[in-house]
């Protein structure tokens, strides 16, 4: 355990092994870092300038151990850790030199950069990419967590790619929430958001499964899944099949009026479209509600909006509440 913090002023994650007979020379290497990862470390890497990964010549930095590796922070900016980190809103960039290779953690990805992040395929815990002046590049997107709620952040001022699939799983179990700070909370979301020019693009397609059990509210919102697409100035483009799951076991609001969704499906074009290319599933069920006002509830809930069209190759939606004790 214990949460380890690099920050060299310039930074390659070398292939191999700085060992005897290794072939790393870089200032960190490969199974270092994955050493430290299986044992259950957190590892906070800070640059002020770039991190680039090298080609790893196994394909992967692979981090896992069976559930009780650690999690990675990526960060350009200062700081002793992620805890104080400051970003650097410049151009230092995150970046993999082969795009074919994977990061594969048990806990969670996080990244920020001022300029792009690049990465191959990822699989972790929770994922959330920040490219506060640059794009966000990566290969399939795999998120699961079985023990809470399972999370995937894409934010960037421009062009959000993802060169394969993307599978978000989580299980967020009961939520006693009315005091939390935070406004929303879903077994499995996705959210990602282009706040100028480049818009979204999945190339591949679309899984989500999303599970709450029973959930108490205070001017909050629930889903069993929740997809949010905003591409502030371009276009939102999904070009694989979408099947997106969700459920609630139960949801109170003892004090003020709640909002909830069995599967939030939202998509937004600014100035551009909106376009899902292949077939859509969209699946959610609440089993029950109780409070002394209803806002807003729906087994699914779809809200789409195009400057320009909205294309959808087709659509299926099966949505259920299963018993309503509210008050209007």
């Amino acid at each position: 355990g214990g949460r380890f913090v690099l920050d060299p002023g310039g930074l390659v994650i070398g292939n191999g092994s700085s060992a005897a007979g290794g072939t790393c020379t870089a200032g960190w290497c490969e199974v270092e870092l994955e050493d430290l990862l299986k044992g259950g470390g957190d590892v906070d890497i800070i640059d002020s300038t770039g991190i680039i990964f090298e080609d790893f010549a196994d394909g992967a930095l692979d981090g896992r151990n069976n559930g009780n590796g650690g999690s990675l922070f990526l960060g350009i900016g200062a700081g002793s850790s992620q805890a104080d980190f400051d970003p650097d809103l410049s151009s230092g960039a995150i970046s993999f030199a082969d795009a074919s290779n994977a990061l594969l953690l048990d806990g969670s990805l996080t990244a920020y950069a001022g300029g792009n992040i690049s990465l191959g395929n990822v699989s972790a815990s929770s994922v959330a990419l920040a490219a506060n002046s640059g794009t966000v590049t990566t290969g399939a997107l795999t998120v699961n967590n079985t023990q809470g709620m399972a999370e995937l952040l894409l934010d960037a001022s421009g062009k959000i790619t993802v060169n394969g699939d993307i599978a978000v799983t989580g299980n967020a179990g009961d939520l006693d929430v009315a005091a939390d700070e935070r406004v929303s909370f879903a077994g499995a979301s996705l959210r990602a958001t282009s706040y100028d020019e480049g818009g979204i693009e999945l190339k591949g397609g679309l899984t989500m499964n999303g599970t709450v059990g029973a959930a108490s509210l205070n001017s909050q919102n629930v889903a069993g899944s929740s997809v949010q697409l905003y591409a502030a100035n371009d276009n939102v483009v999904i070009r694989g099949a979408v099947n997106v799951q969700g459920s609630v076991a139960a949801v109170t609001a003892p004090l003020n009026p709640l909002q909830a969704w069995g599967v939030q499906f939202r998509a937004t074009a600014g100035f551009g479209s909106v376009r899902l290319l292949g077939d859509t599933v969209l699946q959610g069920s609440i089993g029950s509600i109780s409070g002394p006002e209803l806002d807003l509830a729906a087994g699914v809930d779809v809200d789409m909006y195009s400057y320009r069209a909205i294309g959808i190759q087709g659509l299926d939606i099966d949505g259920s509440i299963g018993s309503i004790s509210a008050a209007s």
